[in-house]
């Protein structure tokens, strides 16, 4: 009989891939990684004297951080030691490799197991379905449990209890999704405001190389305009004598029905004043003065 007991003690668990991957892809990167996301491929468990859980992971050609946190769902005595977690890195130059986490002792109650692991290309997150460590029966194991695997021992469970385990399980699951959604986000905002100001850094020094190269050519200053002496002279010779004096013919006054020959009669601006380089200067025409015998 005690034979027996000592059988139903013990209880190993292969657990299936009832487990969830969460987070969205990573916004790429301006160089992307030389390998993947890293894959969870398997999780087992075991649970006799001690507990020990543990998966398989493949860290994809890249060096991986892993995390494993056993969790309890039930409430004081058997949550009163907390979460037992073993945490460690996976060298990217090998295969698939398994991580464990072992409890030496814990005490009966209902219990899970999650799985971590990220890597420059990517994370994922797996949680084991219910795990039931069941009380030892009475007068079971006295001197201590083998550790062989035998017939699960499975205590009876109120489905109120199992509504809310599945319940706060389904609340746990989605807290952690949003926390990787909301991290992911942030680096990947974090990305795209770095990529902003080296784009900008790199416009600035292409800018100042330009600037550089091509150095910015002004014009000489126009000379001013010292105006001539234009009375007696003809059109066309007073336009010529403005013009290497630096200065331009303005409006041109002329009699109404004198078709003699024209000169110039008076200017707008007397003999030897400065103007401004350019500077117009409006004459009037007038009949040219006869010569006497």
């Amino acid at each position: 009989m005690k034979g027996s007991i000592r059988k139903r003690r013990m209880v190993w668990l292969v657990l299936a891939a009832g487990t969830l991957a969460c987070g969205t892809p990573q916004a790429a990167s301006a160089i992307e990684p030389a390998g993947k996301a890293p894959l969870i491929e398997s999780m087992s468990a075991g649970v006799g004297r001690e507990v020990s859980v543990g998966a398989n992971i493949n860290p994809e050609g890249l060096n991986t951080n892993y995390e494993i946190v056993l969790e309890c769902m039930g409430i004081a005595p058997e949550c009163a030691s907390g979460n037992p977690r073993a945490t460690g890195v996976l060298a990217g130059n090998g295969g698939s490799r398994e991580v464990t986490l072992d409890v030496p002792s814990l005490q009966a109650g209902t219990y899970w197991f999650s799985v971590y692991a990220s890597n420059a290309a990517g994370s994922v997150f797996r949680r084991s379905d219910i795990l039931n460590v069941p009380p030892t029966p009475p007068g079971a194991c006295p001197e201590g449990c083998p550790t062989s695997p035998g017939t699960p021992y499975e205590p009876e469970m109120p489905e109120w209890l199992s509504k809310y385990l599945a319940e706060q399980a389904a609340r746990t699951v989605a807290e952690y999704e949003a926390k990787q959604r909301s991290a992911q986000e942030a680096a990947a905002h974090e990305r795209e405001v770095a990529a902003a100001q080296e784009a900008a850094r790199l416009a600035a020094e292409a800018a100042a190389r330009e600037a550089q190269q091509e150095p910015v050519v002004t014009a000489p200053p126009m000379q001013a305009c010292v105006v001539p002496s234009l009375r007696g002279e003809k059109l066309a010779a007073a336009r010529k004598n403005l013009a290497k004096a630096h200065c331009r013919l303005g409006g041109v006054r002329r009699p109404a029905h004198d078709r003699s020959a024209l000169v110039v009669a008076s200017q707008s601006a007397r003999r030897g004043k400065r103007l401004p380089g350019g500077a117009a200067v409006a004459v009037t025409l007038g009949a040219a003065p006869r010569r006497s015998a």
